[in-house]
């Protein structure tokens, strides 16, 4: 039985590593939608609405490198649009199958319901044409060569990509034959060329740090980003949008670089380094701290997915994993000037180490985010440190811990000490505040509140809700004035 079109899509989708599809069941999509069911090696996630389906997708794709969405056409399509874009500006590729009414509609310029009523059916198709950097309407003519065409265009611009297939399409035979494009291959004089001003510029500088960005991870680059970092020696930042790219428990990493905004330390001594040198780093408004960031154009370095930038010099037609690879193999450890040890990042070694014992499993090793890596290990401390005071004994009896505030949250954060006052607080804390001996009862409600040090913003609803379902200990009036 020959192939379908909407089966041959999700062949191609299966062999790039997606195996979910997320989105809402339309009557114009059921065609896509069965066919994914039907697919033994493919899962259908179904969505509450289209834009929690876009944004799923958005997660998926951020880990496993491309996802797909499904939503039939006009307000499905629209309503997840908003994720659509947020993968846009953020780079990450996904694959939007949606539906549009049948040809046979179409040519007649039927009022059909998902429309706007006036016979026109390519509103969406244009409305859609800012947020995706490739799109399409498939016909049994060109399904294959437009399918090869959006993946690569998803691939190379990491950004996503648009499908639109009218009804009476998707269950139709594929037509012709095609070939997947070739990957984008660096062009060797240019990257000799970038590749040696970066070893040229790191080698003459005296202090010297990296900035990696989260392009590198869009890109699936961290282990080369990383072997970078082993290779040179040299420290690293992260900036706002950075977080987690590479592992924050490397002992190069320094802390976050975010202009005024942040510490003070890691802003000295990357914006006094000769070179910087920036890996997939964007220049944001979140990344400079509100464009607070002084770094001085001709003293920084960027590599990106398919250019570089040394200095005021550009090197067009290099691909990013190639100038990593490079750089790992040539780029020696300079005897730069060492970081002050007041500037050094310690708070996460601190806490890999509570008990002794690094983490047994890090995002260096495995190339995962380093958010998945972070949570797994600050889970097992706070299981060490819960453990440790299962048995624990004290002259305070067996609820000292109540009456003592902990010296560490989970994962091993310190907590800030109480907060000796209270007259910042708002009216309604100010009210409980003054009921404090009422609040004596079961669990201290009060002092644990208080002794964990929530900001005024945070601490409002999470006080309510723990304050309601304590009420039955309160005596008097129990409505704040």
């Amino acid at each position: 039985m020959p192939q379908t079109i909407i089966q041959y899509v999700l062949s191609r989708l299966r062999q790039l590593g997606v195996t979910d599809v997320f989105g809402v069941p339309g009557d114009y999509a059921f065609p896509i939608t069965d066919a994914i069911c039907a697919d033994k090696n493919m899962q259908f996630v179904g969505s509450c609405n289209e834009i929690n389906a876009a944004y799923s997708a958005d997660g998926y794709a951020r880990i496993k490198g491309l996802a797909a969405v499904n939503t039939t056409s006009g307000p499905g399509e629209l309503n997840a649009l908003s994720g659509i874009a947020g993968a846009y500006a953020e780079h990450v590729p996904i694959f939007h199958l949606t539906a549009q009414p049948s040809r046979t509609l179409q040519r007649d310029r039927a009022i059909v319901h998902h429309t706007l009523g006036n016979g026109e059916f390519d509103l969406f198709y244009d409305m859609t044409a800012p947020a995706v950097c490739a799109r399409t309407i498939v016909t049994p003519e060109n399904c294959i060569a437009e399918t090869e065409r959006l993946i690569a265009a998803a691939l190379y611009h990491r950004r996503p990509v648009y499908m639109a297939f009218p009804m009476d399409v998707p269950d139709q035979p594929v037509l012709g034959e095609g070939r997947p494009y070739a990957e984008p291959q660096s062009n060797p004089a240019s990257l000799e060329s970038a590749v040696k001003a970066i070893v040229d510029a790191v080698t003459r500088a005296k202090t010297a740090c990296v900035l990696p960005g989260y392009l590198v991870a869009r890109a699936g680059l961290r282990r080369e980003a990383t072997a970078v970092i082993d290779a040179s020696g040299l420290p690293f930042a992260a900036m706002f949008m950075d977080k987690a790219t590479l592992d924050e428990a490397h002992p190069n990493y320094i802390g976050m670089y975010d202009g005024r905004l942040m510490e003070d330390d890691v802003r000295a001594f990357v914006e006094g380094a000769d070179c910087v040198l920036g890996l997939g780093a964007l220049w944001s408004d979140f990344n400079t701290g509100a464009f607070t960031a002084r770094l001085n154009l001709s003293k920084t370095i960027n590599v990106f997915h398919h250019s570089t930038r040394v200095g005021n010099a550009y090197f067009e037609d290099v691909e990013m994993k190639d100038v990593l690879t490079a750089l790992a193999q040539r780029l020696p450890k300079p005897a730069l000037e060492p970081l002050p040890e007041a500037g050094r990042y310690s708070r996460r070694r601190d806490w890999h180490q509570l008990d002794g014992t690094g983490p047994r499993e890090t995002a260096q090793g495995h190339d995962v985010p380093q958010s998945d890596a972070l949570g797994r290990d600050r889970l097992g401390d706070a299981r060490r440190l819960r453990g440790r005071g299962r048995g624990a004994r004290s002259s305070h009896g067996a609820d000292h811990r109540r009456r003592l505030p902990p010296a560490y949250r989970a994962g091993g954060w310190p907590v800030p000490p109480p907060r000796p006052e209270a007259d910042h607080l708002p009216s309604e804390q100010q009210w409980l505040f003054d009921r404090a001996p009422a609040l004596q009862g079961p669990g201290h409600l009060l002092q644990r509140s208080r002794a964990v040090a929530l900001p005024p913003a945070a601490a409002g609803a999470g006080l309510r809700r723990l304050v309601h379902g304590a009420r039955r200990h309160l005596r008097g009036n129990s409505t704040p004035q």
